[in-house]
This record gives C-alpha cells, sequence and structure tokens, in this order.
C-alpha cells in the first residue's frame, strides 16, 4: 500500500525472491499512473484490492498514515497478513493501533530489517566464541548527510525528529546483540540537537533534526551509545573504513556498532560492525572489523543485503514455513521510547 521510494525498492527486492505484486494501493492520481507505467495494477481503495486475495499486505505510506492504512485494510479484510515499515506508528497513534491489532486475525511483521543483519550475527560471533570479549562498552552510530532531502523539504520528522530515520535500526541493533546490552537499567541521557541551514539565502533553523545521542547503561552494567547524526558529520570513526575527521557526501551512510571490552587475554579489543549502505563498501555487503589496542588485527567481509534477508523472512512467516522475524509489539515499544526520548531532549 503506497507507492514511493520504498515501495519500489520492496518491490524490487520482493521479486527477486519470486513474490509478485497483485496490486498498488495509492490514493495519490500522479503515483498511480507510475505504478501502471511500471506494468503494476493500480487501485485507489482497499476494497478493490481485496478481491485478489492478496498473501500479504505491504504497508508503505508515510509513517504518519500508517494506522489509517492498516484500519483500511483489516475493515475490508480482518484476517489480513501485514507487513508495516518501520517506525510502526506515530507515538500519538499507538493506543489506536493496539486496538486494531487485538481485533486482527493475520499474521504481522514489521520490516526493520536490521533484525536480520549477517553483520549483527558476525560480530556476536567473534565477541563471544572467538574472543571471549567481557563487553564494557557498545557505540552505536548511524550518521548520513541529509541535507539534500531537507532542503527539499523530505526527511523532517516532526514526532521522533533526528531519531525517526535510524532510531528502529540502532535500538533492533542493540536488542539483538543480547541480555548483557539490552534492556536498559538507568538512562543517562537523550539529546537532541537543532539543524541551522540557508534556504534560498535565509537562516533556516530545524529543531531536532541535526542529531540525537541517546546513552544508558545496561543490567550488566554495559555503556550504551546511540547516535545518529543527519548532516554527515561522522562521530566515532573506525579504521579502515572511515578515517579520523570523516565526513560524508550526500547519499551516503557511516552505519557502524562497536563493542569493546577486554579479551580472554586481557587485550583492549573492538569488534565493529559496519553494514551496508557505506561510501565504500558496494551494495548489499558489510564487514565486521577487529582492532586489538587500536590496531586493526582482522577483517571479514559479510554479504549483507538486510532488506532482501528481512523481507523473505517475513514471507516465509506469512506462508507458515519460519518465526516472524520482528514482532509488532517489539516495534511499538520502540515507537514509544524513541517518542520519549524526543519529547524529553526539547
Amino acid at each position: 500500500m503506497g507507492y514511493g521510494v520504498a515501495a519500489r525498492i520492496h518491490e524490487l527486492k520482493l521479486r527477486a525472491s519470486g513474490v509478485s505484486t497483485a496490486a498498488v494501493v495509492e490514493v495519490d492520481p500522479r503515483r498511480r499512473r507510475h505504478a501502471a507505467s511500471d506494468g503494476l495494477l493500480a487501485f485507489s481503495s482497499c476494497r478493490q484490492a481485496a478481491r485478489l486475495k492478496p498473501t500479504f499486505w505491504d504497508i508503505c505510506t508515510s509513517t504518519s498514515r500508517h494506522v489509517d492504512a492498516i484500519e483500511s485494510i483489516l475493515h475490508v479484510e480482518p484476517a489480513a497478513n501485514l507487513l508495516i515499515e518501520k517506525p510502526v506508528c506515530a507515538p500519538s497513534d499507538v493506543p489506536r493501533l493496539l486496538a486494531l491489532l487485538a481485533c486482527s486475525r493475520g499474521r504481522v511483521v514489521i520490516n526493520d530489517n536490521y533484525r536480520s543483519s549477517a553483520v549483527t550475527r558476525a560480530v556476536k560471533r567473534l565477541v563471544h566464541e572467538k574472543l571471549g570479549l567481557r563487553i564494557r562498552r557498545v557505540i552505536v552510530e548511524m550518521t548520513q548527510n541529509r541535507m539534500e532531502d531537507f532542503m527539499s523539504g523530505r526527511f523532517i520528522d516532526q514526532d521522533y525528529k533526528a531519531l525517526g530515520y535510524e532510531g528502529p535500526h540502532m535500538l533492533a541493533i542493540v536488542q539483538e546483540l543480547g541480555d548483557s546490552v539490552w534492556p536498559p537499567a538507568q538512562f543517562e541521557r537523550a539529546r537532541l540537537t537543532d539543524l541551522q541551514m540557508h534556504v534560498d539565502g535565509r537562516p533556516v533553523r530545524l529543531p531536532g533534526q541535526r542529531s540525537a545521542l541517546v546513552s544508558y547503561l545496561s543490567r550488566t552494567g554495559v555503556a550504551v551509545e546511540l547516535y545518529t547524526g543527519l548532516d554527515g558529520v561522522v562521530r566515532d570513526p573506525r579504521p579502515p573504513l572511515a578515517p579520523p575527521h570523516a565526513r560524508l557526501r550526500g547519499g551516503t551512510r557511516y552505519r557502524v556498532v562497536i563493542v569493546a571490552g577486554p579479551d580472554r587475554e586481557g587485550h583492549s579489543c573492538e569488534v565493529v560492525g559496519f553494514y551496508e549502505p557505506s561510501s565504500t563498501m558496494g551494495r548489499g555487503v558489510g564487514a565486521a572489523v577487529v582492532l586489538r589496542d587500536g590496531v586493526v588485527v582482522g577483517m571479514l567481509s559479510i554479504a549483507d543485503d538486510t532488506m532482501q534477508t528481512h523481507l523473505a523472512r517475513a514471507v516465509d512467516h506469512f506462508t507458515g514455513t519460519a518465526q516472524n522475524p520482528s514482532e509488532a509489539l517489539p516495534a511499538i515499544e520502540i515507537a514509544q521510547m524513541l517518542g520519549r526520548f524526543a519529547s524529553a531532549s526539547m
């Protein structure tokens, strides 16, 4: 449902997995025409699409319209299987979403593709099996340069601010790392910073859109920092893929998890997972790097098309051959947590 950038990417990934799109539901006539020109059936209502009896509905509207879309689908098909793009909804929509899901008879998967990352799994193996790290600190950074998008009015999130785009990914990664890192026992700080820019020669201030930093202590005393920057300035660069003082060009990203602590021999170690897409690796390729006393001692290249993998896992769940890779209730808790961070930081 919806035919914007995310929907077109999903369609390509699903098609590569052997899934055909029955139809597109899009209220915008221009986007319906675009879908039709791409060779897809395009409808203006869920009732029209429901006659095709799809295996699942892929909700790719803007976050603010997710709950409306879910309500429209469940009204015509109460047992519909739903794939919902992250963030699952705006914080104010959580009660309404919970009420809808309580009445739903279908399966629900959240498209938080970082729950299916091979890089995270590789980092966990290196930390626990190869090095025996006693984890002291974890950093997740997801920085990108969104200045051109902001200039055009895109990706300005009024609900989650700078946390809206990468926040769910960062929380998904720390949750996947395990009980020593998640859940938080004590929050240290949550801070958003404003973005100052010039549009047509006039100064413009975008509250809370430049960067976000959330830090907490886990129940085992691990210090965790989650950082996202939208101005392209890398906060925690790590070799060999990000040099000191790195600054990203438009459209590039720096997405890493850093797990630090002493290894079995007492050396100070870091295991760094570099996620795709990055400015130095191809699409669908990530890496895991081991640093001992600040020196790179090992590096693995990892096939890691997280979206392709996660969508395939979602389809397997809808067809009854696999467990749910990303359930709705944890995603709703993430939405509530990100909303609290954004509110407390302003």
